[in-house]
């Protein structure tokens, strides 16, 4: 608790800089949405964050790996004359993430493994205290040369960094009128792979959370040769590709390639990037791509591993320029997916025992829906969406083992929007051939056929298709079935939220906060405000509850209840500010802000 009030005190001067890109005089911050890169990320403390203008948001990192320090840059795009820098430090509570730091000016793509030539211009070995704004001016020397990294080094490997914003100043007649700089491209978008590893799934690819990872552990031979673990994203229309960032968490000392495509078998493709052994450990690397090949638009990519050996990746991302961005139309299909099935309510003709169909969308794999069998009727169990969505992408994971649970039949996804569920009005959106095998304790995702895909479904859902199931019976078996439509569609409902106070008991009653984390509990604060005699709102009291029991990557709410009634001098509560604190992050937490009116 004494954490979350020392982050709630600190709120006041994060909330007021909301435009952290305002600059002093003649300059301007030239970070303001550029990449950021670092060597580790602590869950889904992105770099990126440290770049977006807001100082709610932040970039954390543990240690090196391998023996490497923390190591984060700005990637500027072009050479400016640095001015000066502020950095907006996080690690509330954290002393050990804000000293002992080293920033540095250069022109070479920072690597974990070599320095190259660089330009120190702040050594910061005290820690300057808790989310305090550090200027750091830079040496006559330095501002008459141009530079388009910006280096925050770590110079001990056993603590890690915390960075809620960092602006980097340029005088203002160095900018041109349309800068060239990377931008992400790959983040969320549709990820496949060819073998996801127990409950390892696709989406992790790309999710932006180093801490989640695909795997894959796929051997054998086939008649090119053995077997190799594939994991890539459809990008939605080609690109030019600068390069990618990753992480290789696992075979990470052998071979590895990366290529580009617009063939989605990747029959045709070319060599990005080749890793002939490159050891990358647990760090992030930025790989570029030849400058051969940088004009050349793909719309697949794809890491694939050399051999029939295990593979893990923490994270894909995928650059091009922000010209190429503006320009290229990206389809309908490449919006970023979000899913929304998970504890709608679920009707299923059939279930044996405990095992209903509710187990489906619980978000708990252990638990999962078997039919009840044997039977002359089609199994199947739908999620209603409470209204039509667009289906981007259905995915199932199986139960267990052959001997404990299984799947030994052919399966449809299917949709409608016939509230009586008949068959005969069900549109078929994708199949799965099962071949009397199990259906794999891995997710298996499925896109809807293509003359489906601009289509809207209330219900979505799994069945058995008769007769295919051992001895012409159907054994279903399901743990999971994941429903992602795309964010644009609930853009209006992504973050609805309401209060009402009430003046009798002093309490406000706080609704409908959606939310979406990493499976970690949120910290709700909420602080009431009233107008005093002047006119001024003034905060007069604050409530914490810490809200559990939340599923990973589903959008879900949250309410709490802010008994304030024994804070003196109530009297008419006008505003209500609602603060959610991600307890992922312990060294910078990632605050939400919303203000509530009550008037």
């Amino acid at each position: 608790m004494k954490k979350f009030l020392c982050v709630l005190l600190s709120l006041g001067m994060l909330l007021t800089a909301a435009n952290v890109c305002a600059a002093p005089g003649d300059v301007v911050n030239v970070a303001l949405d550029k990449p950021a890169f670092a060597n580790q990320q602590y869950g889904a403390l992105t770099p990126s964050n440290a770049t977006d203008g807001s100082a709610l948001t932040c970039y954390a990192g543990t240690w090196g790996a391998a023996g490497t320090n923390v190591t984060f840059y700005v990637d500027l795009g072009e050479t400016y004359p640095i001015h000066s820098l502020k950095l907006l430090l996080g690690g509330t509570d954290q002393e050990a993430q804000r000293k002992n730091f080293n920033i540095y000016l250069t022109n070479e793509r920072p690597v974990w493994t070599a320095a190259g030539e660089r330009v120190l211009v702040h050594e910061q070995a005290e820690d300057p205290g808790d989310d305090v704004e550090l200027n750091v001016s830079v040496p006559d020397e330095a501002k008459a040369e141009a530079y388009r990294y910006v280096v925050v080094e770590k110079q001990d490997q056993a603590t890690g960094l915390a960075i809620r914003e960092i602006e980097v100043y340029a005088p203002a007649d160095s900018v041109p009128e349309k800068p060239s700089y990377m931008v992400e491209i790959g983040r969320n978008k549709t990820a496949l792979s060819n073998d996801n590893f127990d409950t390892s799934a696709s989406y992790m690819l790309n999710d932006g959370n180093a801490a989640t990872i695909v795997a894959g552990e796929t051997s054998g031979t086939s008649e090119t040769g053995a077997l190799r673990y594939k994991a890539w994203i459809d990008l939605g229309a080609a690109f030019p590709i600068e390069g990618v960032n990753i992480s290789i968490t696992k075979g990470n000392d052998t071979w590895f390639f990366i290529y580009g495509s617009n063939d989605p078998t990747f029959a045709e493709r070319d060599t990005l990037y080749t890793g002939e052994g490159t050891p990358l450990g647990q760090d992030f690397k930025f790989l570029e791509t030849p400058e051969e090949m940088k004009a050349t638009p793909y719309q697949y990519i794809m890491v694939e591993r050399n051999n029939g050996k295990a593979m893990a990746i923490s994270e894909l991302e995928v650059y091009t320029t922000n010209t190429a961005a503006e320009e290229t139309e990206v389809s309908e299909q490449n919006g970023r997916v979000i899913e929304v099935g998970r504890g709608k309510k679920v009707v299923s003709n059939s279930f044996a025992g405990s095992y209903v169909a509710e187990n489906i969308n619980d978000g708990v794999d252990s638990s999962f829906w078997q039919a009840n069998w044997p039977t002359t009727e089609e199994h199947y169990a739908f999620i209603d969406m409470e209204k039509p969505i667009s289906v981007a992408r259905v995915t199932t994971f199986g139960v267990q083992t052959v001997a404990a649970g299984r799947t030994d039949a052919d399966l449809k996804i299917v949709a409608t929007n016939d509230p009586n569920l008949a068959p005969e009005n069900w549109d078929t959106l994708a199949t799965w051939e099962a071949n009397k095998t199990t259906l794999p304790r891995r997710e298996m995702m499925f896109t809807p056929a293509a003359e489906f895909a601009k289509n809207t479904y209330r219900f979505v859902g799994i069945s058995t298709i008769l007769g295919t199931g051992t001895n012409g019976m159907q054994e279903q078996r399901v743990a999971e079935l994941k429903v992602y439509t795309y964010a644009q569609d609930f853009k209006e409902t992504i973050n609805p939220i309401a209060a009402a106070w009430n003046s009798e008991t002093k309490t406000a009653e706080i609704s409908s906060v959606m939310v979406t984390n990493a499976n970690t509990p949120y910290n709700m604060i909420a602080a009431a405000y009233q107008t005093d005699e002047d006119g001024n709102n003034q905060m007069i009291g604050v409530r914490i509850q810490e809200i559990s029991g939340l599923v990973q990557g589903a959008y879900q709410p949250v309410s709490m209840t802010a008994d304030l009634s024994g804070v003196e001098g109530i009297e008419n509560v006008t505003r209500i500010r609602v603060i959610l604190v991600d307890t992922l992050d312990r060294m910078c937490p990632k605050m939400t802000a919303y203000d509530i009116s009550l008037s």
